[in-house]
């Protein structure tokens, strides 16, 4: 048996297998079972997907949940840096209004010191021993 005809045969009896499952399908449509098979079949395939991937949406359900909280954590935390900054700017603002108010007038200042030194050496006595 040479290469050939074993590829022959091989094609051959694939294309047999085919036919029969084809017409096994006609079968059972004509019989209505194809949907009931179908059906089972389905039904089967989603209870695997659940019984498999219900830890994994559970899993991913509760990480969902835990990154939620985290973003409201970190929002709450957001607004009270907002409120603090807001407090200081309220607090260096009022400074700096206070500073304003209270800036040295060296005017007066200086006529103090005047009337400070004239006062003393009004009151001043000078004496000489001989």
């Amino acid at each position: 048996m040479n290469l050939l005809t074993a590829i022959e045969n091989w094609v051959d009896a694939r294309a047999a297998k085919q036919v029969e499952q084809r017409m096994s399908v006609d079968v059972m449509r004509q019989y209505g079972l194809y949907e009931e098979i179908l059906r089972i079949v389905i039904n089967e395939v989603e209870s695997q997907l659940e019984a498999s991937s219900s830890p994994d949406v559970d899993d991913l359900a509760s990480r969902i949940d835990d990154l939620e909280c985290k973003a409201e954590d970190l929002e709450r935390g957001i607004d009270d840096l907002e409120n603090q900054v807001d407090t200081e700017y309220v607090h260096t603002s009022t400074l700096d209004d206070r500073l304003g108010e209270h800036e040295p007038d060296y005017d007066v200042i200086q006529d103090r010191i005047e009337t400070k030194i004239r006062h003393i050496l009004a009151e001043a006595t000078i004496s000489i021993d001989l």
